[in-house]
């Protein structure tokens, strides 16, 4: 049974005309006349007396309603399929590494949610260790990260870079200072991280670009997350690095933040598979870019909560 049999079958039903169907849905009278035709083969009754004045029949009046009905679901899966594409339904599930990129995230997901309040958006946090795989198995639709990881799978945004900072135990020597060179911190040790830790991470967090062919000194943790960074720091079993909204989002007891001078300045970024074909992805990419090119023109982040 067509749709389109259905439509010309209820147009004829509510006004008893086929002439006047057939005006109604730019159609020829002939084409009116297939379609109800055709019905009445599918179905095996006849739907209309044809007299001096055109009559549904029984089987006609119980169609009518089941026309309705069946017409309107398919109106309705039409235009949820167009607000699909346009990107204002559906459910988009956001993962974020540690604070992802500070105050700028959830500007972000607070105007992209105001834009599209219909679709089902959720935050997962992520670890060292997925932060880029819960991406690629399709865990997560888009992800804020940071370092940019080298993968052609995936594209990014830039969206902010950070300056560095030093994550001390609150009673270290370093801790009390203003600010510290980079260079002065490499014979720290550093907690270590998880084995299956991607080591474009372990590089970013024991600042590798700074060392050369220094190498690392490193105390055992198998940290997997920020918090187990963070907890061993603050237990004083070694040092980190982290950027500079950490002093407002991740504020420890026994953890003290000091400014490193001479470090490359973090970049945060977020990703999303390549070639994603999602309304809801190209519409959130479109919002995070909107976002960095409103805060690089002097409009301001908000301080963090």
């Amino acid at each position: 049974m067509e749709l389109r049999h259905l439509r010309t079958f209820l147009a004829v039903a509510e006004g008893l005309h086929f002439g006047a169907a057939a005006e109604g849905l730019f159609l020829s009278p002939a084409t009116v006349t297939e379609h109800v035709q055709a019905l009445e083969r599918e179905t095996g009754v006849a739907l209309f007396e044809r007299g001096r004045r055109l009559r549904l029949t029984g089987a006609g009046e119980v169609l009518v309603g089941h026309a309705r009905e069946t017409l309107a679901h398919a109106d309705a899966a039409v235009a949820a399929l167009r607000e699909y594409s346009g990107g204002q339904t559906g459910q988009l599930r956001a993962g974020i590494l540690s604070n992802g990129a500070g105050p700028l995230t959830p500007l972000i997901i607070r105007r992209y949610m105001a834009a599209h309040p219909r679709v089902r958006m959720s935050v997962l946090r992520l670890n060292f260790h997925d932060h880029v795989s819960a991406l690629l198995e399709h865990r997560v639709d888009v992800a804020f990260v940071r370092p940019p990881p080298e993968d052609g799978r995936l594209d990014m945004v830039r969206l902010s870079a950070e300056p560095r900072v030093a994550v001390l135990p609150a009673g270290h020597r370093l801790a009390g200072a203003p600010a510290i060179p980079a260079v002065d911190l490499l014979d720290e040790p550093f907690v270590s991280l998880a084995d299956d830790v991607p080591a474009t991470f372990v590089d970013y967090l024991h600042l590798r670009g700074l060392r050369g062919d220094l190498g690392t000194w490193t105390v055992e943790a198998g940290c997997g997350d920020v918090t187990d960074v963070l907890a061993a720091v603050s237990a004083g079993r070694g040092v980190a690095s982290a950027v500079e909204s950490f002093r407002g989002y991740e504020n420890w007891p026994g953890v003290a933040y000091v400014t490193l001078t001479g470090a490359e300045p973090a970049c945060n970024v977020l990703l999303s598979r390549r070639g994603d074909p999602s309304p809801l992805v190209s519409s959130f990419v479109a919002a995070a870019e909107a976002a960095v090119a409103e805060t690089a023109g002097g409009a301001g982040l908000p301080s963090p909560a």
